[in-house]
């Protein structure tokens, strides 16, 4: 046979767990929002990024060859190569240009 005394401090025992539970909810759901709200904020600078990734990309792609242009260039006004050298531009471990010369 069922105590229904032991049955009712069970189940009051439950419902004080449930109750304890909903108030630490309750604390933590302002702040849950706020990190899915910074969450979202990190994802759109995280877009905006990305799109000016691309766009620098893209920039350093169209200056490239001008810099070896006007590398060949300064050397040329330099007197360090004539117009019809054939001269090749290689960048080094620290990204600086220099020339060498393919003849």
């Amino acid at each position: 046979m069922v105590n229904v005394h032991s049955v009712k401090d069970a189940i009051c025992s439950a419902v004080d767990v449930v109750q304890a539970m909903a108030s630490s909810m309750c604390l933590l759901l302002p702040k849950v929002g706020k990190i899915s709200s910074l969450a979202a904020e990190l994802g759109s600078a995280n877009v905006k990024e990305e799109g000016m990734l691309d766009v620098c990309r893209d920039l350093l792609n169209t200056i490239s060859p001008l810099q070896g242009f006007s590398l060949r260039l300064s050397l040329y006004l330099a007197g360090k190569v004539s117009s019809s050298d054939e001269v090749e531009i290689a960048i080094s471990n620290h990204n600086r240009w220099t020339c060498v010369r393919t003849d």
